[in-house]
C-alpha cells in the first residue's frame, strides 16, 4: 500500500545507543514499510529486532524477511487489544467485545440470514 508514495515526516534523526538505532521523527505517517529505515541509512534485514510501532499494516513489508513478528500491547489506536478502546456506541453483538460463544454463521441467499 502507499507504493510510491511521499510522506512528510519533518526533521529526522538517527540517534545511536550503544548498538540499538533509534529513528526520531516529527511526524509520522505510514511506518509500516521497511524503507522508512533505509531512507535514513539502516537495512532492516541486518537486525537481530526491528521495532515498528503499527498495528498491521507493517506486516505485509516485514513478512517478506521473517516468520517472527510478535505483537505488543501499546496505548493509543494502534493497541493490539481493541477491547481496551473506550467506545461508547457499539451494538450488544459486535466483536471482540462480545462473546463469539455459540454463534453460528447463517447461510446468506438473496442478501437474508
Amino acid at each position: 500500500a502507499g507504493r510510491g508514495l511521499v510522506n512528510d515526516i519533518g526533521p529526522t534523526a538517527v540517534i545511536r545507543i550503544k548498538n540499538i538505532d533509534v529513528v526520531v521523527c516529527h511526524r509520522m505517517a505510514g511506518n509500516g514499510d521497511p524503507q522508512l529505515y533505509r531512507a535514513f541509512g539502516i537495512e532492516p534485514t541486518l537486525y537481530q529486532l526491528v521495532v515498528v510501532k503499527a498495528c498491521t499494516s507493517f506486516r505485509a513489508g516485514y513478512s517478506k524477511f521473517t516468520d517472527l513478528i510478535f505483537d505488543t500491547d501499546t496505548p493509543g489506536v494502534a493497541a493490539s487489544d481493541l477491547t481496551k478502546l473506550e467506545y461508547k456506541k457499539l451494538p450488544k453483538t459486535f466483536y471482540p467485545w462480545s462473546s463469539l460463544e455459540g454463534y453460528v454463521i447463517g447461510n446468506v441467499m438473496n442478501g437474508r440470514v
